[in-house]
Formats: C-alpha cells, sequence, structure tokens
C-alpha cells in the first residue's frame, strides 16, 4: 500500500513538472511572438482619440512614447506624472496615453488629474485591440518607438520619465 502511495506521488509530481514546464515554453513563445510583433509600430492601431494636441503623422517625425494605464492605478498615476513634469520628454517625443477603460472614466482621469492635455494624446483602446498587440498584461506597459517607428525598449511595470528620455536623445 506505502509502495502504491509512493508511486502515485511520484507520478503525480512528474505531472505538476511536466505542466509548469509545458506553461512556462508556452510563455516563452508568446513573449517572443509579442517581441517580433512589435518590432515596427503599426501604422493604423485602432485607437479613439480622446485628447490629440498634434497630428503626429503631419508633423515633424518624433519618437513615440505609447503609456498603457489605468485610471485608477497609482503606479500608472505615478509614471503619468514623472512624464508630465519632465518638459524636455514631453518636447522631444510624442506621448499617447492608452487606456481601455470607458471614455468617461477617461475623462474623468484627465480633469481629475494634473495632466496637461495639450501635450499628450489620450486615446481609448475600445476593442481591446492595442492591449492584444503589446501583450500588454500589467499596467503600466511602457514602449519606446524611434522616429523611424522601430522598438527602442518595452517596460512592464513603472518607468521613470529619465529613463524614457535617455532613450530618445
Amino acid at each position: 500500500m506505502k509502495k502504491t502511495i509512493a508511486f502515485i506521488m511520484v507520478i503525480l509530481v512528474l505531472v505538476a513538472i511536466g505542466v509548469m514546464g509545458y506553461i512556462l515554453f508556452q510563455g516563452m513563445i508568446e513573449e517572443q511572438e509579442v517581441r517580433d510583433r512589435t518590432d515596427t509600430l503599426p501604422e493604423d492601431m485602432q485607437l479613439e482619440y480622446l485628447y490629440s494636441p498634434h497630428a503626429m503623422n503631419q508633423a515633424e517625425a518624433r519618437p513615440i512614447i505609447i503609456n498603457y494605464f489605468n485610471t485608477g492605478c497609482q503606479y500608472c498615476q505615478a509614471e503619468i506624472k514623472d512624464m508630465h513634469d519632465h518638459a524636455d520628454l514631453t518636447k522631444e517625443a510624442w506621448i499617447i496615453l492608452v487606456s481601455n477603460e470607458s471614455s468617461s472614466a477617461i475623462n474623468e482621469f484627465t480633469e481629475s488629474f494634473p495632466i496637461d492635455t495639450t501635450r499628450f494624446s489620450i486615446a481609448r483602446d475600445y476593442s481591446g485591440s492595442v492591449r492584444d498587440f503589446f501583450g500588454v498584461e500589467v499596467v503600466p506597459a511602457t514602449m519606446v518607438y524611434t522616429t523611424d517607428s522601430t522598438l527602442t525598449e518595452r517596460f512592464k511595470g513603472q518607468v521613470r520619465a529619465d529613463a524614457l528620455y535617455s532613450l530618445i536623445k
């Protein structure tokens, strides 16, 4: 009886290790697919721009910073405030803040949070396609693209504006 129980335990442990290995392997494959897919910024992201102070396709070429956020996220708020307070960053790059929340929630956020909507484009990911394209799992998620739309760096979690600025200079 003890041998049978020990055998079953060994089998369960081996199955658990196999399942965990499979899940990790699938995660690595998915992460590589996201990296390959996001190497170049797509020309037509399905976004509803709520605030768009400049026509980015008609203006001079600048690096683009895309920040995927949620209005109630404290880390997102801290990152947005840090970017807002970094005057050189907002002068040198197009910054697009993207959320999949409702238009009313985003508008309420922009009215109550100290953010200058003349220096940021704020958009709603109404279909979730942008979140899926970038593989956003946690917020904030920030992607930095060069003037020729090539991915420079991708951040999961909060990042300092100084670090973003060092990537675009």
